[in-house]
This record gives C-alpha cells, sequence and structure tokens, in this order.
C-alpha cells in the first residue's frame, strides 16, 4: 500500500479528529481546528472519539473504509458493516450478517457462516470481493479482514429461514417479511432468508396496488379464466393454513388460445421480472424439481409450455410437485442432509392434456395424478378465446397484448398486501 496516505488515513497519534473519521460527535465541542501543512498531519487537541461497541477494539469505521491500527494506520477494505449474529431456529449454523456498497453504490446484504471464516477465510473473504467489496491485496488486510468480522459485537440479532413463505406468523420474502405484529405489517422478529439468488429472485414489487387493480385486475372482470388465474395465485399461501397439500391445474387448448397469458397474469400477483415473467417452464422444473418447487414455497408456481418436457417424465413431476418433499440425501459426513419441503399451487399450460400425453406413450393415468392436477378448457367458449370480455380493445389479441405488456410494469406483489391483511383479521393460527 502507498505509504504517502496522510491526507487520506486517520493520524497515527493516539487523538483522532471526529473530522478524520467522519463520525457525528454527541455531547463533545471539539477545540479549535489544528493548523495543516502541504503533506503533514499535524497532531489533534481534539476530543478522542470513543469508538462504537459493535466495532472491535483497535477498527475504525468510516466512509473511506475500515482501518486497523497497531503502530500504524492499515486500510484493509472499503466500508462493511456488521449488521447482525445469525442463527437457524435450533440456535445452530451461526453468522454474521454483513452490509456494504459496491463501486455503483449498490447495498450487498450477505449472511456469511462462521464456519466460513474458519482457516484462512478464503471462502469468505472471496465471496465478499466477487460481491464487489474492495480488499487491500496484502495478506495481513485479509487477516485483518476476517479479525474484524470475528471480534465485532453487532446488537441484532437476526434468524436464519431456509425458504421463503410462513414462519410463526410472518411471511418471509426475499427481500421483505410481513407481519400482522405491528400496524405496519412489519414483523417483530427479523428473518433472513438463506440460499436464495438475489439476482434470480423473481419476487419483486413493481408499481402499487392501484396500478395493478387498474391496469391488470380491472381487466380480468367478466373474463372466468382470468379471474381463476388470480384467485390460485391468492389462494396459494393459504394452503399451510387450511393445512391442505399441494396441487395444480392445467389450462389446454390450441395455440393462440391465451393460455399464456393466464399465466403471466396470475404471476402479477406476486412479482416477475422484465423479461419472462414469474413464468417457469416445465422443461426447467424437471430437471430441477426440487430446487423449484421449494422456491415457490407457500406462493405460485408457474409452469408454461408442458409440450417441452419429456412425457415420461411428466406424471412423475406432477406425482413429485403434489407430494411436498423432496428425496432424503446424504452429506460427505455420511449425516442426513436437510430434506426439502414445500406446500404450495401450481398453474401450467399446453395443448395436450395429461390424459392425452399419458395415452400416446402407453402409460396409465392413475387417479392420484388427475386428482392433483385438474384439466381447465383455456376457451371460454365465447369466440374470443380466452377472453369473454375484451373490455374496449378490438380483438383478443390485443387485449393479450396489452396484458403481456402491464405484467412488465405492474408486478406489484399484492399477494404480500393480501396476506398481511388476512393475519390482521386473526384467523391465522400458526402453520408449521
Amino acid at each position: 500500500m502507498n505509504e504517502n496516505l496522510t491526507e487520506t488515513t486517520p493520524n497515527v497519534k493516539e487523538n483522532i479528529t471526529p473530522k478524520m473519521l467522519n463520525l457525528p460527535i454527541t455531547g463533545i465541542k471539539p477545540k479549535t481546528r489544528p493548523k495543516r501543512k502541504k503533506g503533514i498531519v499535524l497532531e489533534s487537541n481534539a476530543a478522542t472519539v470513543e469508538p462504537e461497541p459493535e466495532i472491535p477494539e483497535n477498527f475504525i469505521l468510516n466512509h473511506k473504509g475500515v482501518w486497523y491500527k497497531d503502530d500504524k494506520w492499515t486500510l484493509v477494505c472499503s466500508p462493511l458493516r456488521v449488521i447482525a449474529d445469525t442463527c437457524d431456529d435450533d440456535n445452530e449454523q451461526w453468522g454474521r450478517l454483513l452490509e456494504f456498497e459496491d463501486r455503483k453504490n449498490f447495498t450487498h446484504s450477505l449472511s456469511v457462516p462462521m464456519s466460513s471464516l474458519s482457516g484462512d477465510g478464503a471462502e469468505c473473504w472471496s465471496r465478499l470481493m466477487n460481491c464487489g467489496l474492495k480488499l487491500e491485496p496484502e495478506k495481513r488486510a485479509r487477516q485483518l479482514l476476517l479479525k474484524y468480522i470475528l471480534n465485532a459485537n453487532p446488537k441484532k440479532h437476526v434468524l436464519c429461514v431456509n425458504q421463503l413463505g410462513w414462519h410463526n406468523d410472518a411471511f418471509v420474502l426475499p427481500d421483505e417479511t410481513i407481519s400482522s405484529n405491528k400496524t405496519d405489517n412489519k414483523a417483530e422478529q427479523d428473518f433472513l432468508l438463506q440460499n436464495v439468488d438475489r439476482t434470480a429472485n423473481k419476487f419483486k414489487p413493481s408499481g402499487t396496488l392501484t396500478d395493478w387493480q387498474e391496469n391488470i385486475a380491472r381487466l380480468c372482470v367478466g373474463n372466468s379464466r382470468l379471474m381463476f388465474a388470480v384467485c390460485t395465485a391468492f389462494a396459494a399461501a393459504i394452503l399451510p393454513i387450511a393445512e391442505e397439500t399441494s396441487g395444480g391445474f392445467h389450462l389446454h387448448g390450441t395455440s393462440a388460445t391465451g393460455k399464456t397469458t393466464a399465466l403471466l397474469v396470475a404471476g402479477s400477483v406476486w412479482g416477475g421480472d422484465k423479461r419472462k415473467g414469474f413464468l417457469e417452464t416445465w422443461l426447467a422444473t424437471s430437471n430441477g424439481m426440487e430446487a423449484v418447487a421449494e422456491a415457490h414455497n407457500h406462493s405460485l408456481l408457474l409452469l408454461d409450455e408442458i409440450g417441452q418436457v419429456n412425457p415420461h417424465e411428466v406424471g412423475k413431476v406432477i406425482y413429485n410437485l403434489a407430494n411436498n418433499y423432496g428425496k432424503s440425501r446424504m452429506n460427505k459426513n455420511i449425516s442426513a442432509r436437510r430434506k426439502t419441503e414445500w406446500n404450495l399451487l401450481f398453474l401450467s399450460s399446453g395443448e395436450k392434456t395429461l390424459e392425452n400425453i399419458m395415452q400416446e406413450i402407453g402409460q396409465r393415468l392413475f387417479g392420484g395424478q388427475q386428482r392433483r392436477f385438474i384439466n381447465i378448457e383455456a376457451d371460454a367458449n365465447a369466440g374470443l378465446g380466452l377472453f369473454e370480455n375484451l373490455h374496449g380493445f378490438e380483438s383478443s389479441s390485443d387485449l393479450a397484448d396489452f396484458f403481456h405488456q402491464q405484467v412488465k410494469d405492474f408486478t406489484a406483489r399484492q399477494s404480500a398486501n393480501f396476506y398481511s391483511k388476512f393475519a390482521t383479521i386473526g384467523t391465522l393460527s400458526k402453520p408449521k
């Protein structure tokens, strides 16, 4: 590191000026500002700043970064805050919740397991650097980073959970926790959803409730298939409260009937991205069924185009989705790995029914599959494909095109608002 840091680093003397630390001073009136000479920082006679209790001894945190002082000041990394201790519901899997901004001023919140700090801590600091933390290149900086994280004493505690959905009386989403405990619906217990890819998070709100009602919900009125799709989306999170198992519905019909439109409208209740809304595909779900299902726990899973998947796998996927549990597996140390589980509703689309698919490959259709996967004719028999009321649009395709655009702009995650109201009524017990 450059030795000539007199203008950017704290004074090497014991007394540190508040201005250097960029920290607020309450109840302390510093004395006169010390004179400076070019290239030299003179010792200040201002009051010494007491470090925050969360900051480990000999460390300071200011707008320039994390610093460590022994015989001189050493810059460790860009500003990094240790926000909270974390652990799971069994008081195991302890870690630290860290927060920092990257060079684009995007705020990252990472839950770092304490186990990743063992040894040389490469698992920890490489992950932080991958998310944009600027770490000084010297080996000592990496050692000091681990010391800073390990010795911090955060006042806050966060309970880590492995899947979204209901946890006690709170509904945990990737970026928000909703509860009826307070008037603002914010949970009294802080939760953190672990093992989620934030970049792939589809539970993203966009727009307001009024926007969604005016541009999407209003146009569903008088269209039975769209109303059913939206109601299915809202019903998904009530499954554990009603103690019901998972299950699904399949919209089938000829091409260009409007099946995918119905799925996109249903997905707008929960969120979505700009490219394909809240949709998943049958092909992706078949290849990674357990991971996809767990990522939609207590919510809605949308499966587009059943014709894309191997017909020999369709029946198995339906059974597994409705079964609520994944396979039992072992860790490297021969101990049992946490079994994946979920409780959800899924809405599917395709030109063929499940019965058609099974007949084509010579397989028998079982009663359990029929009960878990109910066929719904996509055509509403009004001469308008999926629709019955065009609400002033000239054609079915015009209304469908309008929906496809609106679900990109107004995915206001209305399910969150709905379930907070549902919990407030007092109907909610404590689903497992």
